[in-house]
């Protein structure tokens, strides 16, 4: 048997571009391409290239502001690939500074940053916008900036200079929230350790993970709820930083992704929503002292997604107690926490305490010598 296969098609249509050109900029002393790539249906990559520089296999052999036009080669030995922007006769000028088709709000704000000097403190709740932008050729640095701002304000965004090292990019409803931001601290490079110019760079990173980076920073402990915004960081530093700086820089990144971190004692942090900086637990040394039966060396303590029943024991163990059951009833919560210090048993207590109450929870004396957990509403009575 002869089986035939008929395949009715269009006129076949060009494939599919790999990147795509968002925007071209020229600077007095360089050029750089705004590219675009796509694939398994994951946010796009957005990168920035200057003429000569390569990425993930394809290189920018050379950029033509005149023609809107940038062309790539995909490995040592393919094709030259050339990319253009939509562009009418006529249109064509040398040294366009600003030419953006559908650019990503992602890499204008690199570009703003770049052009501002400044390292540039955006919400990570931003709209995606995508912009379109033609200027005239040549701007100098101050026009160039202002073009960058006006465009960003006809999408709604707002700039805000703060000292000389940052900007804010927000939207009007979040102005409320960074008047609750702490002073930007005075640098001192000559007595405080310096981060160079980009160094500090988080990419659409994990809130997670900025935390732990920001434990390490400043030397505390972060003690957070269980639930916590599906925030994602993104930062570049822009300028040489003291890590004062650095830290105030997170405060603020933090804070626009609605985590407020605020200082206990000597050793902790809270990082939790702004709504609730007001109604934090406070470390009293004598008061964990008096509760601490059981004398030990300070120590490191890790939980991670530790379940109640094991902060309850941890916590009946340092006061020489008895674990009391469950209520059934009683909210559910995961704990994680990492000291990044030893602690004395008062100050594990005081964490231990504080855990419980930033998940609604609580601990309760019984008798002589139990200890259960109980909702936190239930404790205030």
């Amino acid at each position: 048997m002869v089986a035939f296969g008929i395949a009715l098609t269009n006129e076949a249509e060009p494939a599919e571009q790999p990147v795509k050109l968002t925007g071209i900029v020229v600077e007095p002393t360089t050029k750089y391409a705004l590219l675009e790539k796509h694939e398994n249906h994951r946010p796009p990559k957005l990168p920035i290239l200057r003429q000569g520089e390569s990425w993930e296999g394809f290189e920018v052999i050379s950029i033509d502001e005149n023609a809107a036009a940038v062309t790539l080669r995909e490995g040592k030995t393919g094709q030259p690939l050339e990319l253009k922007l939509d562009l009418t006769p006529g249109e064509e000028m040398a040294l366009r500074t600003f030419h953006f088709q559908g650019a990503h709000l992602r890499q204008v704000l690199e570009v703003y940053q770049q052009w501002s000097g400044r390292t540039v403190i955006a919400s990570w709740a931003l709209p995606s916008a995508r912009l379109d932008l033609k200027t005239g050729p040549a701007l100098g640095v101050e026009p160039g900036t202002e073009t960058l701002e006006q465009a960003l304000a006809e999408k709604g965004l707002f700039t805000k200079p703060h000292g000389d090292k940052f900007i804010f990019v927000f939207r009007t409803n979040q102005v409320q929230v960074l008047s609750s931001l702490a002073r930007l601290p005075v640098a001192d490079a000559t007595q405080e350790e310096v981060f160079p110019p980009g160094l500090i760079k988080f990419m659409e990173a994990d809130l997670l993970q900025v935390l732990d980076v920001y434990q390490e920073l400043t030397g505390r402990t972060i003690l957070r709820p269980d639930w916590m915004p599906l925030a994602k960081i993104t930062v570049r530093s822009q300028t040489a930083l003291t890590r004062h700086e650095v830290v105030w820089m997170l405060d603020a990144v933090l804070l626009l992704a609605d985590v407020a971190m605020v200082a206990e004692g000597e050793k902790f942090v809270f990082a939790v929503p702004p709504g609730k900086m007001k109604k934090l637990p406070k470390f009293d040394l004598a008061a964990g002292a008096a509760k601490a039966i059981r004398i030990s060396k300070p120590g490191l303590m890790k939980f991670e997604n530790a379940d109640r029943q094991q902060l309850l024991e941890v916590y009946a163990t340092l006061l020489g107690r008895e674990s009391l059951p469950l209520d059934p009833t009683l909210p559910s919560a995961k704990f994680s926490v990492r000291s990044q210090t030893a602690l004395q048993p008062s100050e594990t207590i005081f964490v231990l305490e504080a855990m419980a109450a930033l998940n609604y929870l609580a601990f309760e004396l019984v008798e002589e010598d139990k200890v259960r957990m109980i909702p936190a509403a239930q404790a205030r009575k």
